[in-house]
């Protein structure tokens, strides 16, 4: 699963995990995000600034 697409759960959810956020940033630790990515993730950041994607402590 690439960053883009786990994102993408993200935001139809509206929800991120713990477990979410692990695979998140493995996955950009891995230094394999090309733009698709880069673009998601700053899609991930505007709906959380938004209040659109809450974080939950719960999976």
């Amino acid at each position: 699963m690439n960053l883009a697409s786990v994102i993408q759960s993200v935001l139809e959810t509206h929800r991120l995990t713990p477990d979410i956020e692990g695979q998140i940033h493995d996955l950009i630790w891995s230094r394999t995000a090309n733009e698709a990515d880069l673009s998601a993730l700053e899609h991930l950041l505007a709906g959380l600034v938004s209040g659109a994607v809450h974080y939950t402590a719960h999976s």
